[in-house]
C-alpha cells in the first residue's frame, strides 16, 4: 500500500490549497478530494506550481514539496460557507494534515469602521449645465439626520440649502443646493481653480478632516476659456467609453479636476508630497485623459509646484481612447494599449500608480494578479491610489443584484459590462467588494493606509497604499 503524505497549507474564501504525494511513488501525482456533507465537490491533481500565481496569490515560494494542489475561489464554486469539509486523499476516507473539519465562515456584513464612516458622511449628488456665460452647479446631498443643514462653501462664501423629499440612504435627510459661476461677473474664475465645497460641522478627528474636505467639487478655468485647455475635448463617443451614456463634456472637465485635486490632498496628508511632486506617475485605465490631462491643465492653477523632471504615462486596454490620446494630447506624455495579462513596465520603475475605476471591473482573480503587477512596478515604499465599487455603490440602491453577495462573500463579479466593446465583456465586468475584502486580498503586498467612501465621482470608495 501507498505511503500518502500532504498538508492543508491554507483554507480562506479566496483559496484553498496544499500539496500531496506518495513517498512510494515521488514522481506520481495524489489527487485529492474536497468533501463537503458527505458528497465530493472535485477532485484535484496536483501539479508543479505556477510562479505567476504563487505570487499573485501570496504563497511561500519554496522548492519542495513540487506537488501543489489548490482551489482558487472556492466560495464562487460551489463550496457553502460555515458548514465543515475536509480535504481527503482520493479514493480514500483519510484526510490531509490539518483537513478535517474545516470551513470557511460567511462575510460578516458591514464592518464596524465602515458603518461608522456612513453614518457620519454627508453624501452629494452634483449636476452642471451651462446657463450662457455662468456654470450652474447644482448639489443634492443626504446628512444625518438631527445635524445641522449642509451649506455650499463657494471660494469662502456660504450659500445655504433647502431641505428637498428625495430616496436617502439609511435615514439620512435630503436638501439641495445650487450656485451659478459667471466669469463675466468674477474674471478670476478664469485665473484659479474653482471650488465648491461643502462645509463639515461634524468632522473632529484629522482623518474625517481629510474626508470631508474631499467634498469638494474643483472647476478648471478651461471650463470657461478653452485657451486654457491643453488640447480638444474628446468627442461624445469617447466620453461614453469611460463614463457611460450620461458623460459630457462638463462632466469629463469637472470631474477629471475634481478627482486629481482629491488624490493631490490624499497624497500630501499620506505621501507628503503633491501630485506634481512624484517623478514617475502612472494613469492605469487613462481613457481619453480625462485625469491625467490636470497635471498641465487644473494644477497650474491651483498653487500647486510645478514639477522641474516629472515622467507622466498613460495606459489602458481601450485602443481606441489610447488612440485618441496620442494624436490629440501626445504632449501630456507616453500612452499605450495595455495588455490583459500584466505591465511592460520595468521592475521597481514608477513612484506613484493610480487607477480609477479600474478596479471596479476587474474579476477577483484579475484584482490578485493586477495587484502583484503593481507591486512589482511600483518602487520599494511607492505609492499607489486606487478605487473600488465599496460599501456606499453597493448598498446605496436596494434591489442592486450585487448587494446579498457583497453582504455574505464581500465580493460580486458576474455582471459584464460592454462599455469598451462587446468582445471585452467576459474581462471587463461590473464589481462590488467590501472594505473587509480589500483589507484581506490587497493587504497580502500593500500596506494599506486608508480607505474613503464615496468619495471619487462621490461614489466610488479611494484606497490609499504603500508598497511593502
Amino acid at each position: 500500500m501507498s505511503r500518502l503524505k500532504g498538508h492543508v497549507d491554507r483554507a480562506d474564501q479566496l483559496l484553498i490549497e496544499g500539496w500531496a504525494l506518495d513517498l512510494d511513488a515521488p514522481d506520481d501525482s495524489v489527487n485529492v478530494c474536497i468533501v463537503q456533507d458527505g458528497q465530493i465537490l472535485l477532485s484535484l491533481r496536483p501539479i508543479r506550481r505556477s510562479q505567476d500565481v504563487v505570487r499573485a496569490l501570496g504563497l511561500e515560494v519554496s522548492e519542495a514539496p513540487t506537488h501543489r494542489w489548490r482551489w482558487v475561489f472556492p466560495l464562487a464554486n460551489g463550496l457553502r460557507p460555515d458548514l465543515p469539509f475536509s480535504v481527503c486523499f482520493a479514493g480514500t476516507d483519510t484526510p490531509l494534515a490539518r483537513g478535517r473539519d474545516l470551513s470557511i465562515p460567511l462575510a460578516p456584513g458591514m464592518d464596524a469602521e465602515v458603518e461608522a464612516d456612513l453614518a457620519r458622511i454627508t453624501f452629494m449628488t452634483p449636476s452642471y449645465r451651462l446657463e450662457g456665460s455662468a456654470l450652474r452647479i447644482g448639489v443634492m446631498t443626504q446628512h444625518p439626520a438631527g445635524g445641522p443643514m449642509p451649506e455650499l462653501d463657494v471660494d469662502g462664501v456660504r450659500c445655504p440649502s433647502a431641505p428637498i423629499q428625495t430616496p436617502v440612504f439609511r435615514g439620512k435627510q435630503g436638501a439641495f443646493a445650487s450656485v451659478a459661476l459667471d466669469p463675466s461677473t468674477k474674471p478670476a474664475l478664469r485665473e484659479r481653480v474653482s471650488t465648491v465645497a461643502l462645509t463639515a460641522p461634524t468632522a473632529r478627528t484629522q482623518r474625517e478632516v481629510l474626508h470631508a474636505s474631499l467634498c469638494a467639487i474643483a472647476v478648471p478655468p478651461g471650463v470657461f476659456d478653452p485657451g486654457l485647455r491643453i488640447g480638444p475635448l474628446p468627442g461624445e463617443s469617447n466620453l461614453r467609453r469611460i463614463s457611460g451614456p450620461n458623460a459630457s463634456d462638463l462632466t469629463y472637465q469637472i470631474g477629471g479636476a475634481t478627482t486629481f485635486m482629491q488624490m493631490d490632498r490624499l497624497a500630501k496628508h499620506y505621501f507628503g508630497r503633491h501630485l506634481t511632486q512624484f517623478e514617475t506617475v502612472l494613469d492605469w485605465g487613462s481613457g481619453c485623459a480625462r485625469v491625467l490631462r490636470q497635471f498641465r491643465e487644473t494644477a497650474p492653477y491651483a498653487g500647486l509646484p510645478t514639477a522641474t523632471r516629472q515622467s507622466l504615462v498613460g495606459l489602458d486596454i481601450d485602443e481606441v481612447n489610447i488612440a485618441w490620446c496620442q494624436h490629440n494630447v501626445p504632449q501630456l506624455g507616453r500612452f499605450g494599449v495595455l495588455g490583459l495579462d500584466g505591465f511592460e513596465e520595468p521592475d521597481a520603475s514608477v513612484d506613484l500608480l493610480y487607477g480609477i475605476s479600474v478596479m471596479t471591473h476587474l474579476t477577483e482573480l484579475n484584482q490578485s494578479l493586477w495587484l502583484e503587477e503593481i507591486a512589482r512596478i511600483l518602487k520599494p515604499g511607492g505609492c499607489a491610489l486606487l478605487t473600488t465599487h465599496g460599501e456606499y455603490a453597493t448598498y446605496r440602491i436596494n434591489d442592486n443584484i450585487a448587494l446579498p453577495f457583497v453582504d455574505r462573500f464581500g465580493f460580486f463579479d458576474a455582471l459584464p459590462d460592454a462599455a469598451i466593446g462587446a468582445d471585452r465583456d467576459t474581462y471587463y465586468r461590473a464589481t462590488y467588494q467590501s472594505r473587509a475584502h480589500v483589507r484581506q486580498l490587497w493587504g497580502r503586498r500593500f500596506e494599506i493606509l486608508d480607505v474613503v467612501a464615496a468619495a471619487n465621482s462621490f461614489i466610488q470608495d479611494f484606497v490609499v497604499l504603500r508598497r511593502r
